[in-house]
Parts: C-alpha cells; sequence; structure tokens
C-alpha cells in the first residue's frame, strides 16, 4: 500500500498485489473471482484507513 498526500484533505491511495504462481497453479486463477472473494475485505480496510487518516 502506498499513500500520497495530495493536499491537506485528500490522500491517494495505491493497493494493490504481486506475485507468482507456478503451473499448474496458475491455471486455477483463470476460474477464480478476486473481486468476490477480496473486495469485501479490500473495502473494509480503506473505509478504516479513513477512519484512521481523518482521525490523526
Amino acid at each position: 500500500m502506498i499513500t500520497d498526500s495530495i493536499s491537506p484533505t485528500a490522500t491517494r491511495v495505491i493497493w494493490g498485489f504481486d506475485g507468482h504462481m507456478s503451473y499448474p497453479m496458475n491455471l486455477m486463477l483463470l476460474c477464480m473471482d478476486f473481486d468476490k472473494m477480496l473486495g469485501g475485505d479490500l473495502a473494509t480496510g480503506l473505509e478504516r484507513l479513513k477512519t484512521k487518516l481523518e482521525t490523526e
């Protein structure tokens, strides 16, 4: 996660994943819905980050 203050009242957040998965496990990635699996957790994390940044 990278945060960048772009103004006194705004922060840009860059959040992502990086990794490597070898064959044949990488073929499973085609069948997985990562938004469904991780979307809720990422949204919760961003809301918590927002709360923390706004209270400091």
